[in-house]
């Protein structure tokens, strides 16, 4: 079964002075489902080879926003902090839903805040 996936990642890094930079960043990301994924199974019907309800194999679309400031410590090092919010959503409501599905949420939406301290160096 083939996913495709179609990503688009922007990023700039603002030098703020000769130690400190800023990067925003906007990513925006999109997947097709993957052929054997069902939310259900109908009773009474054959059963597929393979099958999953494992959103992570459905189609959907998923954006990400953030920053990243970082500051130079010495000429090999740098520490920084990235704060971005992701959100990913899908067919919540699909037209194939059945009974009592079409009154639930399928696919709920997911988000998060992610907060991230680095610090790289080379030897």
């Amino acid at each position: 079964s083939m996913v495709w996936e179609t990503t688009i990642d922007l990023r700039y890094r603002w030098n703020i002075d000769g130690d400190n930079y800023l990067q925003p960043r906007l990513r925006w990301y999109r997947q097709t489902a993957a052929d054997f994924y069902r939310h259900s199974l109908m009773a009474g019907q054959p059963l597929p080879a393979h099958a999953s309800a494992d959103p992570r194999l459905a189609e959907f679309d998923a954006i990400t926003a953030g920053f990243k400031y970082g500051r130079r410590l010495t000429a090999t090092s740098e520490w920084n902090i990235r704060v971005e919010y992701y959100r990913q959503s899908g067919d919540d409501h699909p037209a194939d839903a059945i009974g009592i599905q079409k009154g639930f949420d399928l696919f709920p939406e997911t988000s998060a805040v992610i907060l991230q301290a680095g610090f790289s160096f080379k030897w």
